[in-house]
């Protein structure tokens, strides 16, 4: 009887810690940091939402204090219709790229993408993947919204 009163005890405080470190939905599982609620950071969050694919998310504004909230919303539409622009252009490209002559070479593309100091080379054989190429190596070391394309350039 004992044994089963301290194994309801210590389920009660697993349970209890758990609640207070904040389950899915917490602050400390969001990949947002509330200090970074502006316009910009908004911006360049549904830039590289939109040019990556994603579906337009604003969830992480919930973590912004009130008077904040609404110039982060406003930054990350803009940048998410930016981004959208700018994907549909690299998709109009690279149909132009394939209905023509496409480049043979792997490496037709060279672009790189910047996080910080830090800059990541991708390769393609158009430039949109090349692109994708360099955002995916960035954002294997970063989030994505640090992460933009800096440069791109044919190689041929």
């Amino acid at each position: 009887m004992r044994g089963l009163r301290y194994a309801s005890i210590l389920f009660s405080l697993h349970l209890s810690a758990s609640c207070s470190t904040g389950g899915v939905n917490s602050p400390t599982s969001q990949e947002w940091d509330p200090k970074g609620c502006n316009q910009q950071n908004g911006y360049e969050r549904g830039y590289n939402d939109a040019l990556a694919g994603n579906a337009m998310n604003t969830l992480f504004g919930q973590w912004c204090r009130e008077d904040l909230r609404e110039s982060t919303y406003k930054g990350y539409r803009e940048g998410f219709g930016a981004g959208t622009s700018r994907k549909d252009e690299l998709v109009k490209q690279e149909r132009a790229d394939s209905a023509g002559s496409r480049p043979s070479s792997p490496r037709a593309y060279e672009c790189k993408a910047k996080a910080f100091l830090d800059e990541f080379d991708g390769y393609g054989r158009t430039q949109a993947e090349a692109q994708s190429t360099a955002l995916d190596a960035c954002k294997a070391r970063y989030h994505e919204m640090h992460c933009e394309i800096a440069d791109c350039r044919k190689t041929e």
